[in-house]
């Protein structure tokens, strides 16, 4: 639920047009806080994307011009004993109605397995078109989701492909 609350309060702040912006570095993000349990590292697009401060997530960030954005979150030691990326998933996206899930598929993130989903649902009232990927490296669950409104999500799509691309979970001590 900790997990659907974030990702509420991210749609609800890029609805609101991104109040509390913060600056973040656009080059490797290095979340500092989880160094001493695991780390990860990040290429963030380099122009045309705004950071938000947003709680609950490690790196958020919306389109300066275009209505969509996308979020990581890491909540630590989340993974329960043989949860399949399935149900990990379903909790991301449980609050977006009218779900009409497109497809979903298996893949490797930086060396772990995650699974793709691609959906479309209401949020909030909104149409949403909604990207996610969940992938787990021992007890961390890690979330990377992309969304806009329906005619726009794929205008910036490749920035969000180039993020996840980039995407790797570092070894850990």
């Amino acid at each position: 639920m900790a997990l659907l609350k974030r990702f509420l309060s991210l749609v609800l702040l890029f609805a609101l047009g991104g109040a509390g912006c913060q600056s973040l570095p656009e080059e490797e993000f290095v979340r500092p806080e989880v160094q001493t349990l695991r780390t990860y590292q990040v290429t963030l697009p380099a122009s045309g994307w705004k950071p938000l401060e947003v709680e609950g997530a490690d790196v958020a960030m919306k389109h300066e011009v275009s209505p969509v954005a996308f979020a990581i979150f890491t909540p630590s030691r989340m993974k329960k004993e043989g949860l399949p990326l399935e149900v990990l998933s379903i909790q991301l996206l449980i609050e977006i109605k009218g779900k009409k899930i497109i497809s979903r598929e298996r893949l490797t993130i930086g060396g772990q397995p995650a699974l793709k989903t691609l959906l479309e649902g209401k949020l909030e009232g909104e149409r949403v078109e909604v990207e996610s990927y969940v992938l787990t490296r021992g007890d961390l669950v890690y979330d990377i989701v992309y969304w806009g409104r329906p005619g726009e999500f794929q205008v910036h799509h490749e920035d969000f492909q180039r993020v996840v691309e980039s995407f790797g979970v570092a070894s850990s001590k």
